[in-house]
């Protein structure tokens, strides 16, 4: 089984690099759930205040608000199995006129999920070197929008050079 599996993996990164794949998303919101990193505890505790108060989001520029919103609107239509109703309308009473209004800011990633966000998009195609991702985090300030942005610049030096691993000098090279 052992060999089947690493000629999946082998075709995999086959046909990315035959396609130039570049999962990496720089300028629009991210909708995908498989490239949305390091906000599930942020839209958990979103979602438990709206239950109780309105809620101001606020965060930086570039900081991924709109992915965020999108994901939590998601969080909204798709209540987890903890919850005991069905459907948002049940359990969430709408948005407040007056009352309390609670902030909830949007930080850059953890490096954990900075890291993810780097390292996962692209398992079983490329891959990068150790230092690599360290300059990436480094240099985006763990910001999701810089780290997209790098990797995106990256990938495409590492295709252009015909290889299946991200170098430091591909980061580096990043405008």
């Amino acid at each position: 089984m052992i060999g089947v599996e690493r000629v999946a993996l082998w075709m995999r990164s086959r046909r990315a690099r035959k396609r130039r794949y570049n999962p990496y998303i720089v300028g629009a919101p991210v909708f995908d759930r498989q490239l949305f990193f390091g906000r599930e505890a942020a839209i958990r505790l979103t979602l438990e205040r709206l239950a109780s108060t309105s809620v101001q989001l606020s965060a930086e520029r570039r900081i991924g608000k709109t992915s965020f919103l999108h994901h939590l609107e998601l969080g909204l239509r798709e209540p987890s199995s903890d919850d005991c109703a069905a459907s948002p309308s049940s359990w969430w009473p709408g948005p407040r006129a007056g009352g309390d209004l609670e902030r909830i800011e949007l930080q850059p990633l953890a490096p954990e999920d900075a890291e993810a966000l780097v390292t996962q998009p692209v398992v079983g195609m490329y891959s990068y070197e150790a230092s690599a991702v360290e300059r990436i985090l480094e240099q985006s300030g763990l910001r999701p929008f810089e780290i997209q942005r790098c990797c995106l610049y990256a990938i495409h030096r590492m295709l252009d050079a015909d290889r299946t691993t991200v170098r430091l000098a591909d980061v580096e090279a990043t405008p």
